[in-house]
């Protein structure tokens, strides 16, 4: 059995790896395809800007649950094709969407980001959820505690979809550099779409998620 890594540790050692985990492939992506991979979601609630999702979810005109479902759906659908999120946590978005509803309905509105569904980079310690860092050293690590930027998310009340992919240890600009594989830009499955937070990049871009 491993054991735990803490904050600090896990800081440190992807500090001290980055230098020598960084391997580019060279892949120059040169096609000049141009065929999107993201059907459109107008008329869809994903297709709601963060601004118009805070409000409609303020007036109880929209509820957390149908955003998060709504978003989920759209990640079942394109992530295959995207590779932009390493972990969705389906359950825990859902658990906590259903308890922002019952906060909003009940006139517990904690501001604007209360019952928005969410994505964070797979750098940010979420605990009890995978943290990767996109690398194969951390690829089964579960932190024990929230970075702080989550706890504040929390507080706040939104809604984890899940941890987007990225490029390993956040160091560069290249998506294929993953150990789950490089995320892909949703317009043009052929072209990198840069990084290190690549898989937020994409999901954002193909209205995976709210934020």
């Amino acid at each position: 059995m491993s054991t735990p890594l803490s904050r600090r540790r896990f800081i440190e050692t992807t500090v001290a790896s980055a230098a020598g985990s960084w391997i580019s492939s060279g892949a120059r992506v040169e096609s000049e395809t141009r065929e999107s991979t993201v059907p459109s979601n107008a008329g869809d609630l994903t297709a709601l800007s963060l601004t118009e999702a805070s409000n409609l979810t303020r007036r109880r005109k929209v509820s957390p649950v149908q955003l998060t479902d709504a978003c989920l759906a759209r990640i079942e659908q394109l992530n295959p094709r995207l590779n932009a999120f390493i972990t969705v946590t389906h359950d825990l978005a859902l658990e906590q969407a259903r308890a922002a509803e019952h906060e909003i309905q009940h006139g517990r509105w904690l501001g604007p980001l209360h019952g928005i569904p969410i994505a964070l980079k797979d750098l940010f310690d979420t605990s009890g959820v995978k943290t990767t860092a996109a690398s194969a050293v951390f690829k089964d690590r579960i932190p024990a505690q929230d970075a702080e930027v989550v706890r504040r998310l929390k507080v706040a009340g939104a809604v984890l979809l899940g941890k987007t992919n990225m490029v390993e240890f956040a160091y560069g600009s290249n998506a294929t550099v993953s150990f789950f594989g490089p995320a892909h830009n949703p317009w043009s499955l052929d072209r990198n779409p840069g990084g290190s937070s690549s898989g937020s990049a994409a999901a954002t871009a193909a209205g995976l998620t709210a934020l």
